[in-house]
């Protein structure tokens, strides 16, 4: 339980589009992952629902990558509060990555 909690505290996600291609970099004590997909192969990126806590409902933003199953998905942020929040940072994302396609 402890290494769940400073996992989540001590956890970073970021998230780079450029030259046609979105990473994600994810890192957590002990352990850091990069995930990378052209953004060509992005089908969607949206909020998700993620754990909740008593009556508390956090997010995440997902990538669909077209893969099929959870193997296609990539999540971009995780543990969102409100979900305007994680609605504004998949747009975000998406508009970033269709700008990215294009070039």
């Amino acid at each position: 339980l402890l290494y769940f909690a400073v996992w989540l505290w001590f956890g970073s996600t970021r998230v780079v589009v450029a030259d046609g291609t979105l990473a994600i970099t994810t890192r957590r004590p002990g352990r850091t992952r990069t995930r990378a997909v052209r953004c060509a192969d992005v089908r969607s990126i949206a909020p998700a629902s993620g754990m909740s806590s008593g009556q508390t409902q956090y997010w995440r933003v997902s990538v669909d990558c077209g893969e099929g199953g959870r193997r296609g998905e990539i999540i971009a942020g995780d543990g969102i509060r409100d979900r305007a929040d994680a609605e504004w940072l998949a747009a975000e994302m998406w508009r970033c990555a269709a700008a990215s396609a294009e070039r």
